[in-house]
């Protein structure tokens, strides 16, 4: 039985919540606007008055992105410098969604290339490979150690030296290496492994600072 769920399915309760929430800008917007064009352009009232309230859901809609934006960059860049770890970027690859979490419980970097290939980076924990029917990789978080994967696994290496290991799933698989610390784990579809590779290949450091970070 379901409890809970979307509480406005239809397609229209998105811009009739807009209007509701937005109501007070939008009229002071189309106010504004048409106290403005009236003295210039020469229309009937009730269709400057209508171009006027279209351009003021345009205007209100591009600001909220761009306060959105901003607010995401400036969250990102809080974040980042709080990162405990060497953080890396893969040249030569244009990242879909690039964003930093740091919590009580975890601190990491996430990032999504085509393939698809999802990135995470943390601080490096114990790693013991040396029964490949029972691999432990850990991750070093802020508060304890814990898991990012116990099971089986094997070797790899890719075509530049860089060895890691392979734990087979589905519907992902992940490849795991350490860097400079800093414990690497490519998520992939098990035919990517090779991309996964090549992604590990290209990671060199890069300063926090200078990441271009992604929604």
């Amino acid at each position: 039985m379901v409890i809970a769920g979307p509480v406005f399915t239809e397609w229209y309760w998105g811009p009739v919540l807009f209007l509701i929430f937005f109501s007070p800008i939008l009229a002071g917007l189309t106010i504004a606007l048409y106290l403005v064009a009236r003295r210039r352009i020469r229309r009937r009232r009730p269709l400057l008055l209508a171009g006027c309230f279209a351009l003021s859901v345009g205007l209100t809609l591009a600001g909220g992105s761009a306060w959105r934006w901003v607010a995401f960059e400036r969250e990102s860049k809080a974040e980042a410098r709080r990162l405990d770890f060497v953080t890396f970027l893969p040249s030569g690859y244009d990242a879909q969604r690039m964003e930093p979490m740091v919590a009580d419980h975890r601190i990491k970097l996430t990032a999504t290339y085509p393939g698809p290939l999802y990135l995470e980076q943390e601080r490096a924990g114990p790693v013991d490979a040396s029964d490949p029917a029972r691999c432990e990789i850990f991750i070093a978080g802020p508060l304890a150690t814990f898991p990012a994967s116990l099971g089986p696994c094997r070797t790899v290496t890719s075509p530049g030296g860089v060895t890691g290991l392979l734990v087979d799933d589905t519907p992902l698989s992940a490849t795991y290496s350490i860097r400079e610390g800093t414990l690497l784990q490519v998520r992939h579809p098990g035919s990517a492994a090779a991309d996964a590779l090549e992604l590990l290949d290209r990671l060199e450091p890069v300063d926090p600072e200078e990441i271009d970070f992604k929604r």
